[in-house]
C-alpha cells in the first residue's frame, strides 16, 4: 500500500495514525502493523514516530527522504533495496530531536533517547 494512501493507514475501524488523520501529517505517530507492507512513495512531512511491525519499503522510482524522531523496527522490516534489486536512487533517513525533548506520542519509547533508529 502506498504511504500516501489513506488505505495504508486504516483497517476496518482501526487507525494506524495516532492523530486520526487520513494520511500522515507533520508530527504524526504511525504504526505499520504485522502483515502490512507500506511503500514510501513520496517524501512525507516530518514525523514524530514510526513503529514498523510489518514492512516499510522505500519506492525506488526517485530519491526518498524520511525525517522522523523515532524509527523503530520492532520485529518488522525496513527495506531500501535488496541484494537482487539494489536501490538505484538516494535514500536518506534524518533523525531529529534534542536532549530533554518530551516524547510527543506516548510513553512507549521513553527510554530510546532524543532521536532513535532502533531495530530489534
Amino acid at each position: 500500500l502506498p504511504f500516501s494512501s489513506a488505505a495504508a493507514w486504516e483497517y476496518g475501524a482501526d487507525r494506524f495514525i495516532q492523530s486520526g488523520n487520513a494520511v500522515p501529517q507533520e508530527g504524526d505517530c504511525l504504526l505499520i502493523p504485522q502483515g502490512r507492507t507500506v511503500v514510501l512513495d513520496y517524501d512525507p512531512p516530518r514525523l514524530n514516530r514510526i513503529i514498523v511491525r510489518g514492512k516499510l519499503r522505500f519506492d525506488d522510482s526517485a530519491d526518498r527522504n524520511l525525517t522522523v524522531r523515532y524509527l523503530i523496527v520492532q520485529g518488522g522490516e525496513l527495506e531500501i533495496g535488496t541484494a537482487s534489486s539494489p536501490f538505484q536512487h538516494n535514500a536518506r533517513i534524518t533523525l531529529f530531536g534534542g536532549f530533554g525533548d518530551k516524547e510527543p506520542c506516548n510513553a512507549e519509547v521513553q527510554d530510546f533517547g532524543a532521536a532513535t533508529l532502533a531495530i530489534f
